[in-house]
């Protein structure tokens, strides 16, 4: 049912440990995989969140500060004692998800990196979990971001190239990220479709009316009732209870950096124009903008920014809202016992907002 990043990696793992004498099944050996793999990509996904935090405290010119590793410290130190930590020590596979999400967070903010490198652990991720699909936030982020700013002194014929060459690069690492997911479905369908491979009777969504969208997201809707306000039952009360913090977390810090943003649009922009909706698209314009260029830092009169507004800052936005849409999905769609888990390994920006 889950994707096979994970379980490929345990049985790859588990072949070189090898079986011992007393455990004929081979199940030790697997159990054993799976921790120490888990364990390992539990120091990768804090290694990664370090240098992220370090990389987004750096205004451009600047060197690294006692203050920086502090603050990356302090970031590290929530994501270890996160009340999900749980799930990245055992035999889940939100380790070595979230390890592929914070490298690729990573390998983007460092901006040295030729493109395709960068889609990598994304790819990776989305093939572990479905919810990696989440990681196209980032790269749609860039490209309208990129397709929204207009160098001065360039050629129209340059800025038209530029545009394009943008869009496409950043669409394509949208279609790498969201391709294992095709091939999850794909797979699923000629295991259990295909009259030359199976050797039972087919389902019924396998053709004419009742074929499926997605057999992954079927198996969901079936067996887990999962879908829009399918889990909001009096008697699921106390998981709701359960999920509050992290949902609030979720929520709050969005409405914090969209605040955050406006106010810094109001003071530098100082758009005059009156009407609500056109304000509203100056805005996401500008959001857009300087989320996506990565000089771009919080401006202060007299330079006293810290570092926690550098970690809430322009640059954040891909983290807030994959935050955000993590903690909606979560509310309305998900298991809501689920949520905790799955924003702790999603999301960076859920521990630069507790710092």
């Amino acid at each position: 049912l889950f994707f096979p990043m994970f379980p490929t990696l345990v049985r790859g793992l588990a072949s070189v440990v090898g079986n011992s004498n007393r455990d004929e099944s081979g199940e030790c050996g697997f159990i054993l995989s799976a921790l120490v793999l888990n364990l390992l990509c539990f120091v990768l996904s804090s290694v990664a969140l370090f240098d992220m935090t370090i990389l987004l405290c750096l205004p451009r010119g600047r060197k690294i500060e006692k203050s920086h590793i502090e603050a990356a410290e302090l970031t590290c130190y929530l994501f270890m004692f996160n009340p999900a930590s749980i799930f990245f020590t055992v035999a889940y596979s939100e380790s070595l998800f979230c390890a592929m999400t914070f490298a690729g967070h990573y390998v983007m903010l460092r901006n040295d990196i030729w493109w395709g490198f960068e889609v990598l652990p994304f790819i990776a991720a989305s093939f572990t979990r479905s919810n990696g699909s989440l990681n196209i936030i980032p790269f749609i982020v860039r490209g309208l971001g990129g397709a929204l700013t207009f160098p001065h002194g360039h050629s129209k014929s340059y800025i038209l190239r530029n545009k394009i060459g943008i869009l496409i690069s950043n669409a394509t690492c949208v279609f790498l990220i969201l391709l294992p997911i095709y091939i999850h479905d794909h797979f699923g369908y000629t295991k259990h479709c295909n009259n030359n491979i199976r050797q039972y009777e087919a389902p019924q969504w396998c053709s004419g009316e009742n074929r499926i969208s997605s057999f992954y997201g079927y198996v969901q809707r079936k067996h887990w009732n999962v879908g829009l306000f399918n889990y909001w039952e009096i008697k699921q009360l106390p998981q709701f209870l359960l999920a509050s913090p992290i949902l609030t977390c979720g929520f709050v810090g969005g409405y914090l950096w969209i605040k955050r943003s406006y106010d810094q649009f109001e003071n530098e922009a100082r758009d005059t124009t009156k009407n609500v909706l056109a304000r509203f698209v100056h805005w996401v314009i500008y959001a857009f903008h300087k989320s996506a260029n990565l000089q771009e830092r919080l401006k202060y009169e007299k330079d006293n920014a810290t570092d926690i507004d550098y970690l809430k800052g322009p640059n954040a936005l891909p983290h807030y809202a994959v935050l955000m849409l993590s903690s909606i999905i979560g509310l309305l769609f998900a298991h809501v016992q689920i949520t905790t888990r799955m924003v702790c390994s999603t999301c960076p920006a859920l521990y630069w907002l507790l710092s």
